[in-house]
């Protein structure tokens, strides 16, 4: 599974920090990846389903990770 999400991950954080870069300055970048990625976050949460929490999130986890975007929330 570890192989699977990998696989859905790095194009995923791909296309979602090249669509950032285009966008936002360089400055601003961490706070509006950490607010997109709360919505993104709260949507999950609301749908009311496990599997999209259990496919999505550890997404969301990764993205933080790999470009160290704090969770304000926390």
């Amino acid at each position: 599974m570890a192989s699977a999400i990998e696989n859905i991950v790095i194009p995923v954080v791909n296309i979602f920090m090249s669509t950032l870069m285009k966008y936002v300055e360089e400055d601003k970048m961490q706070d509006v990846a950490d607010n997109l990625l709360d919505k993104l976050e709260d949507l999950v949460d609301g749908t009311g389903t496990k599997i999209d929490d259990a496919v999505l999130e550890p997404v969301f986890e990764r993205i933080r990770e790999m470009f160290n975007i704090p969770d304000g929330e926390d």
